[in-house]
């Protein structure tokens, strides 16, 4: 640590930031920045359309129960679970 009534290490490097922005480096300038106003906000666009499968299903000419048949064979296929057909 330095002596007392001289600068403590936060106050050094403050100054060097600050001196170094003074001269032109960007990045010192944008670190200060960074902690005396916060770092910018970034805008994200979230696109939440959504859709129901059955008004796709429609869209695309297929029926109900042949995407549900079709859900089912493959998941059957992909033996991670086994989906048997409802007994109606």
């Amino acid at each position: 640590m330095p002596n007392a009534g001289e600068q403590t290490y936060a106050e050094a490097i403050a100054q060097v930031l600050a001196e170094s922005a003074a001269r032109g480096s960007v990045r010192a300038a944008s670190e200060i920045a960074d902690r005396t106003e916060g770092r910018a906000k970034v805008r994200v666009d979230v696109n939440a359309n959504i859709h129901d499968w059955r008004e796709l299903a429609r869209l695309h000419g297929v029926t109900e129960e042949e995407v549900i048949a079709e859900a089912r064979q493959l998941l059957n296929e992909s033996s991670l679970i086994s989906v048997d057909s409802p007994s109606n």
